[in-house]
């Protein structure tokens, strides 16, 4: 009788590949976490030049 073995190793590679996907993600974090305090100092310095404009009255149907 033969044997197949394809189920096991197809298993095996999308659980490299789930795996793989999951350590792209740590490179991304690692940045995130470096660049926020300059991403938050930025915004904070956008909005203190540029106030947010009142936002107009709004319109009632008769």
């Amino acid at each position: 009788m033969i044997r197949f073995t394809l189920p096991s190793t197809l298993t095996a590679v999308w659980t490299f590949s789930d795996v793989v996907n999951g350590l792209m993600a740590l490179p991304n974090l690692i940045g995130l976490l470096i660049i926020s305090p300059l991403v938050w100092r930025e915004t904070r310095a956008y909005f203190q030049q540029h106030p947010t404009e009142e936002q107009p009255a709004e319109v009632t149907k008769n």
